[in-house]
């Protein structure tokens, strides 16, 4: 994340803003970061299956929180309100109000990035749920046979 870092300190210092780097080793950041001990870090959002792998743990009830202590008792009655919707496009529905609900506060600044772009013949599949920072595990790709023999004609 260091090379992100930069760009957002150059960024910053475009408006005026002097911003520190204190790159550490993995496990000093965690230390520092989840003790809330800095003004400002960049973070990496891993990827999640269900929407509540990240929801509870980052803006969750501080006691349930781990991530950034945010009290808005109204975002954490509605993250615990989502869990328990079983219709799938009501809840998607309804987590698309916390994530506007998140970004309205301004709890984060999401920054999109990408690294590397993938292109695959029509008939490979990969089920990928990784961050484009990580590696794809190409344990999780097949192939349709029958249209690979359509491609090769």
């Amino acid at each position: 994340m260091q090379r992100y870092a930069q760009i957002w300190q150059a960024m910053l210092k475009e408006v005026g803003i002097n911003a520190e780097l204190n790159v550490l080793e993995f496990g000093q950041y965690f230390r520092k970061v989840y003790t809330w001990k800095y003004d400002l870090a960049v973070h990496v959002m891993t990827a999640a299956i269900d929407p509540d792998e990240l929801l509870t743990p980052y803006w969750g009830e501080p006691k349930y929180s781990s991530y950034y202590k945010w009290d808005d008792p109204v975002l954490h009655e509605m993250i615990e309100k989502q869990k328990h919707i079983m219709n799938r496009r009501e809840r998607a529905k309804y987590v698309q109000d916390i994530q506007r609900r998140v970004l309205d506060q301004a709890i984060n600044i999401f920054a999109f990035s990408w690294r590397s772009l993938g292109a695959y013949a029509p008939y490979v599949h990969i089920k990928n749920y990784q961050n484009n920072f990580q590696r794809t595990p190409f344990e999780f790709a097949w192939i349709e046979i029958d249209k690979q023999k359509a491609w090769k004609k």
